[in-house]
């Protein structure tokens, strides 16, 4: 009885570190992920990922290099407001990605977006909403505002109640 409790010091210490380098590795984790989020856009990029063909990450100044869209948006907090982006359209690079499809009929319409913000906010958009043969929705990834550039890259949603979809700090799109 005496022999079953009595645990060698290697069984009851390797639990406890185990459990220790998890959590170190946890904070750690967190803690790139605040650098992460400090990083300017041009070094960070848009990473577009999941049911694509080519996974990338998409820099600023390959953003730039797309054609630009400039769009006229109402402020939804104020009533007689605009703003007015530079951008790239959300189209242009799922488009580039390649989603793959299931097979099967129309089975394109089955796709979702996943947008995220670099603390975490996320949003959805199917692809039929984007896609020009369908809704064809311009819905862009802004590096400009008013003429000036932004401090981070945007997903802007037009025509969306209260911006409810836009995304500051835009980081990663998986398509799903």
């Amino acid at each position: 009885m005496v022999g079953d409790r009595a645990l060698d010091s290697r069984q009851r210490t390797g639990p406890i570190l185990a459990s220790l380098l998890l959590v170190g590795g946890f904070v750690a984790g967190h803690g790139s992920q605040a650098r992460a989020a400090e990083q300017p856009v041009a070094s960070a990029g848009l990473s577009i990922e999941g049911r694509v063909v080519h996974r990338q990450v998409v820099t600023l100044a390959e953003l730039q290099g797309l054609p630009a869209v400039t769009l006229t948006i109402d402020d939804p907090g104020h009533a007689s407001a605009h703003k007015v982006y530079t951008e790239a359209l959300l189209w242009t690079l799922v488009s580039k990605a390649g989603p793959v499809d299931a097979p099967g009929q129309k089975t394109r319409l089955q796709h979702v977006l996943l947008a995220r913000g670099r603390d975490g906010y996320a949003v959805a958009l199917s692809l039929a909403e984007i896609d020009p043969s369908f809704e064809g929705k311009q819905v862009i990834v802004a590096y400009s505002q008013d003429g000036t550039a932004t401090h981070d890259l945007r997903l802007v949603v037009p025509n969306d109640r209260k911006a409810g979809r836009a995304v500051k700090n835009f980081a990663a799109i998986e398509v799903r």
